[in-house]
């Protein structure tokens, strides 16, 4: 605030004063914040490509994971009315007969699941990213 003398433009030390106060408030927030704080226009742009980045791939992996689900379950759903119909032939067990109506095995869905936890760079069956 200008001293009470008159004069409009504030002093040296109240300025000082002034620009310590917003340091400590830029320096009290996340350290993203505060980096976009110190860098102005292209902070903030850089903190909004990073925050756009982070939801896309969390919304990459949700589907990842959903798909594979779904396909857990459906692998499931078969295996479990295989044995309670028992259809399948002597020859050959609920898994394969699941396997080959479904087209995937209980490993190839956990395999899948790992991948959408460590993805590898490689695009996944039913996966849009």
């Amino acid at each position: 605030m200008p001293a009470a003398t008159g004069n409009p433009l504030p002093s040296l030390a109240e300025l000082q004063m002034h620009g310590r106060h917003i340091k400590e408030a830029i320096d009290e927030q996340p350290t993203p914040i505060r980096l976009a704080s110190y860098l102005g226009p292209g902070g903030t742009l850089a903190l909004l490509i990073t925050a756009l980045v982070a939801s896309s791939t969390a919304a990459c992996l949700d589907h990842c994971l959903r798909v594979s689900d779904v396909l857990e379950d459906r692998l499931l759903e078969c295996m479990d009315n295989c044995e309670v119909t028992r259809q399948a032939s002597v020859t050959k067990t609920c898994e394969s007969q699941c396997h080959s109506e479904v087209q995937y095995t209980r490993r190839q869905v956990q395999r899948q699941k790992t991948e959408c936890r460590h993805p590898r760079g490689r695009s996944f069956q039913g996966s849009r990213c």
